[in-house]
């Protein structure tokens, strides 16, 4: 079993070295297909051993080994975070279809939450990519009904929109997209739960924000990073949470 765990989390790093890498490469306009991983300060082609997860980083103490260039800690933060994303998906749903698509779901809401940060924007594609899972574990749940799934596509979202009606901007047209597939998944109440979760978060964000000095009361931040976070932690939390709530769907 320990074996089982071990490799699982390799694998989670894996994909989350990847999804780290290709969403870097998107944002500076890389090609993140075909073009080999270098380090960003001499730009010497990294070979297979520095790129090993988690591992290399640690090995190399944060820093490139062709240069000697710190590394930021971030890349190991996200390829353990995401190793762990694969342990929690493994330990709750099983090596199982569902498990697998909630994981591929996972990958592609932190790859959001990356560009919105640094850009306010979801790019359209990966909007579109995220219906794959989410159709195909709507497939694997066919005791949600068309009502169960509208509902909590359009919680959320309409408001969302009823909020932008009332005052311009208040949500990016991306992040009420993303509001509502993720809807759809989860259902009225489960959505609910990921805004609040999102909503107190960002909030304690702005407030640290605030304290240090390094944004006023009108500065705006990414909202996706946040929604994402809420969306994650209903996925492998909000069955327990809700489990008690008559006429909750566990996904």
């Amino acid at each position: 079993m320990i074996l089982i765990y071990g490799y699982c989390f390799l694998i989670g790093a894996s994909c989350g070295s990847f999804v780290y890498a290709a969403t870097w490469r998107y944002l500076h306009q890389l090609d993140f297909v075909y073009g080999r991983s270098s380090c960003p300060n001499c730009h010497h082609t990294l070979a297979w051993y520095d790129l090993i997860p988690v591992v290399s980083w640690l090995c190399l103490r944060g820093k490139c080994r062709y240069c000697h260039a710190f590394i930021s800690p971030s890349y190991l933060l996200y390829e353990l975070g995401i190793g762990v994303s694969a342990l929690l998906c493994l330990r709750i749903y099983g090596f199982t279809c569902e498990g697998i698509w909630i994981f591929v779901i996972i990958l592609i809401l932190i790859s959001m939450a990356m560009i919105d940060r640094a850009t306010m924007i979801i790019p359209n594609g990966l909007q579109l990519l995220l219906i794959i899972p989410i159709m195909a574990l709507s497939w694997l749940h066919p005791e949600m009904t068309l009502e169960n799934h509208l509902s909590g596509a359009l919680s959320i979202s309409g408001f969302m929109m009823l909020m932008n009606q009332w005052k311009k901007g208040s949500f990016g047209g991306g992040d009420i997209k993303l509001m509502f597939l993720c809807g759809w998944l989860l259902g009225c109440q489960r959505i609910i739960m990921a805004m609040v979760i999102a909503v107190w978060t960002a909030g304690l964000y702005a407030i640290y924000l605030l304290c240090l000095r390094r944004a006023q009361r009108d500065t705006r931040i990414a909202f996706a990073p946040y929604l994402c976070i809420g969306v994650i932690f209903v996925l492998f939390h909000g069955p327990i949470v809700l489990s008690m709530v008559p006429g909750s769907r566990i996904l």
